[in-house]
């Protein structure tokens, strides 16, 4: 899907120029459609204190790494083990 990878390369320059809030919305619509890189991206951004989120939230964190291990990630299946071997899984969706 070239045309969502471009999407996310726009989306990731919105956050690096500063545009936070409009990066956000449009990694989640992303991510909502299915893009694992948006899911990863956001799953490691509520896995950890950062400008993107507001707070730390595992189990928001852990819905986004289950949705890009359901996918077939490799990486999205390590955090959702991590997660869960930091004793975050169980709460999680």
């Amino acid at each position: 899907m070239p045309l969502q990878a471009d999407e996310l390369d726009d989306a990731t320059r919105l956050l690096w120029s500063g545009k936070i809030n409009q990066a956000v919305i449009a990694i989640r619509s992303l991510a909502e459609k299915g893009n694992v890189k948006a899911q990863l991206l956001l799953g490691h951004a509520y896995d950890h204190e950062n400008p993107m989120v507001k707070r730390v939230d595992y189990s928001e964190a852990m819905k986004w790494f289950k949705r890009a291990s359901s996918q077939g990630s490799g990486e999205g299946s390590a955090a959702v083990a991590e997660l869960f071997e930091q004793g975050f899984g169980e709460s999680s969706q």
